[in-house]
């Protein structure tokens, strides 16, 4: 963390540390630049998500029953989550006029 707060640019981060990085064994050894375009710029598909409907019975009981959350507190965001599908629909419904 010293090293990333000092240098701030990967570059220079890794500059810093390249006699350790060409110490280890050769099986070890990684290409930084290569490491920081995944993560700069990742490979992204455009996948579309398409969720069904919400099992408010389950849910409740993973939460309440086997995690001793608050039956309240999940009935509270149970409700929320309706108010919100419901928002939702109403907004597709609406691209329709």
């Amino acid at each position: 963390m010293q090293v990333v707060r000092r240098y701030k640019q990967p570059v220079l981060i890794f500059e810093s540390v390249k006699e350790q990085i060409m110490s280890l064994p050769k099986e070890d050894r990684f290409d930084w630049k290569e490491i920081f375009e995944l993560f700069h710029k990742p490979n992204v598909s455009n996948t579309f998500f398409k969720f069904g409907k919400i099992n408010e019975k389950k849910i409740r009981e993973i939460l309440v029953n086997e995690h001793d959350f608050s039956d309240e507190r999940v009935q509270k965001q149970l409700e929320r989550l309706r108010e919100i599908t419901e928002k939702n629909k109403q907004k597709n419904l609406e691209k329709w006029f």
